[in-house]
């Protein structure tokens, strides 16, 4: 959740200002943009983070590879169920995109090197671009 709020200057023009909201959850790394999965459960808090990898092998399915999101990182909610991420990377055929850590399709050929299909995989009917 992030919230956008704007103040008035009388020596500048508007400025901008991006607040995320704290993660209570404890904080863990579940992916990152170089092909490394965090293994399920996690080691520290024991997260079952089978639905974030899905997630990211979801994203390169939908756009029919031309794009995944990794670097999934932040916290599982318990009260809510839910997992609240921040700050994702973004592997994108296109260089001109995402910034500097869009490794292209190095970076979408190395998590599925890591990747297991999980049972939410499964549930979603994603393939593995790399067969079973």
């Amino acid at each position: 959740l992030m919230e956008l709020t704007s103040e008035s200057n009388m020596d500048t023009a508007e400025i901008f200002n991006i607040k995320e909201e704290l993660i209570e959850a404890p904080y863990e790394k579940y992916n990152n943009n170089t092909g490394y999965v965090a293994p399920c459960p996690t080691i520290t808090n024991h997260t079952d983070h089978s639905v974030v990898q899905a997630f990211s092998h979801w994203t390169h399915e939908i756009t029919n590879g031309t794009l995944i999101i990794v670097d999934c990182q932040g916290g599982y909610d318990k009260k809510s169920n839910c997992f609240i991420l921040t700050d994702p990377g973004i592997h994108c055929a296109n260089p001109l995109l995402f910034g500097r850590t869009n490794m292209q399709k190095l970076g979408m050929n190395n998590f599925f090197k890591s990747h297991k299909c999980n049972s939410c995989c499964k549930k979603m009917g994603l393939r593995h671009p790399n067969g079973p």
